[in-house]
């Protein structure tokens, strides 16, 4: 529909009207992807540590599936979400339409993303799994704190052990985004994380070329 409107291909758009607004330039719905966007783009791993043939898959469905982009550019994302929502900025979408978009319609689902409370705070999140890829975002509404990772593996787990490494390097001695990062993700320990999956972390990472 968007194409029939606007007379412009679906990545064509979203670069123009999303993704360069918000300065997520390193991001694309390229697919297949660009030869100038080829050298930067990371080889896929399934769980088994072999490569996902080809490197990886085209997805012909660009809005569900086809989106590259970095960690950096999607806190970029959450940054403007943070900000519009306040009424501090509108690049993209203004604080109505972020409000919008992040009122659950059914239990906790919003559009295009999901709604969680933790510790009196709310929270904008969503996973991300590609053949060969994934990882998680999660941004709060309100109190300027988020996280995003990703990694070129089908094992999900690995993006949140990382997460969890990153919790446990902080210490006592951490600067004030630690402190934070170590409050808001408590929950890894209640999920029965320890310090034991650092190790089994290793075992699984040496599977994965650098």
């Amino acid at each position: 529909m968007l194409t029939d409107l606007t007379k412009l291909r679906y990545e064509q758009y979203m670069y123009a009207h999303v993704l360069r607004p918000l300065g997520m330039t390193n991001s694309s719905y390229n697919q297949p992807p660009a030869v100038s966007q080829r050298k930067n783009l990371a080889t896929g791993y399934k769980s088994n540590g072999n490569e996902v043939p080809g490197k990886y898959f085209v997805y012909p469905e660009k809005a569900a599936a086809g989106l590259w982009t970095t960690p950096t550019d999607i806190c970029k994302y959450i940054l403007e979400m943070q900000q519009a929502y306040r009424g501090k900025s509108s690049k993209v979408l203004n604080q109505e339409m972020v409000k919008l978009h992040v009122t659950p319609y059914k239990n906790d689902v919003a559009m295009g993303t999901f709604i969680q409370n933790r510790n009196g705070e709310k929270y904008f999140d969503h996973t991300a799994s590609n053949e060969g890829f994934s990882g998680l975002f999660i941004g709060g509404l309100t109190n300027g704190k988020g996280a995003a990772i990703f990694v070129n593996s089908d094992d999900a787990s690995i993006a949140a052990i990382e997460l969890y490494r990153q919790y446990l390097k902080s210490g006592d001695n951490a600067n004030e985004l630690s402190k934070s990062l170590k409050n808001d993700f408590e929950y890894f320990r209640n999920a029965g994380f320890d310090h034991s999956v650092i190790k089994k972390a290793s075992d699984t990472l040496s599977l994965y070329h650098q």
